[in-house]
């Protein structure tokens, strides 16, 4: 699966911590201080990253309250 470098980024975080649901906040401090993420940046990448993932089968839940989490 080809990912642009800020999937990677949030991927890499989701999938080394996949048991505990990621907020968008320690989504955001995965990047450098220099790059405007915000709360809206990571659902849009979530959302992409949702699509290329649901073709190997891992999926990417939404946490009500929390954020996310990866599934196996």
């Amino acid at each position: 699966v080809n990912l642009t470098s800020r999937e990677f980024v949030i991927f890499n975080h989701l999938y080394r911590n996949p048991a505990v649901a990621s907020t968008r906040e320690e989504l955001i401090n995965q990047f450098d201080k220099d790059l405007d993420m915000t709360s809206r940046n990571i659902d849009v990448h979530i959302f992409s990253l949702r699509k290329k993932m649901g073709k190997i089968h891992i999926s990417i839940e939404t946490v009500w309250g929390t954020g996310y989490k990866i599934i196996l």
